[in-house]
């Protein structure tokens, strides 16, 4: 069983990741609170959530002009993954594993 599928199995829109589920950080290590925009079922079983980074940007001046960082998750009960961040409204093209980069990202922080 994903460690991720449990904690996004029941995940509606405007729900907060909860901060247990390693998703992503940014460069400068800021952990954002990813919230799910969109859930798609799947037909295989599995959930397509959109989640966008609702703090990006609200302190800015132009915040409602600027465009809203946001992953996809892809979700089975064996397997989860997600892509690179980008901008909502445009595409992505990459994927990678959110049960092995948690792993990754826990092994760092045992060093």
């Amino acid at each position: 069983m994903s460690p991720a599928w449990e904690h996004l199995k029941d995940l509606q829109p405007g729900d907060l990741v909860p901060p247990a589920l390693y998703v992503l950080d940014y460069r400068d290590g800021e952990r954002p609170r990813w919230q799910v925009q969109a859930v798609e079922e799947l037909d295989s079983g599995g959930r397509k959530l959109t989640l966008v980074d609702p703090d990006n940007g609200k302190d800015d001046l132009f915040a409602d002009l600027l465009p809203t960082v946001s992953l996809v998750v892809l979700t089975w009960p064996t397997k989860t993954l997600r892509t690179q961040p980008f901008l909502f409204g445009t595409s992505f093209n990459t994927l990678c594993d959110l049960d092995q980069q948690a792993r990754h990202v826990a092994r760092l922080a045992t060093r």
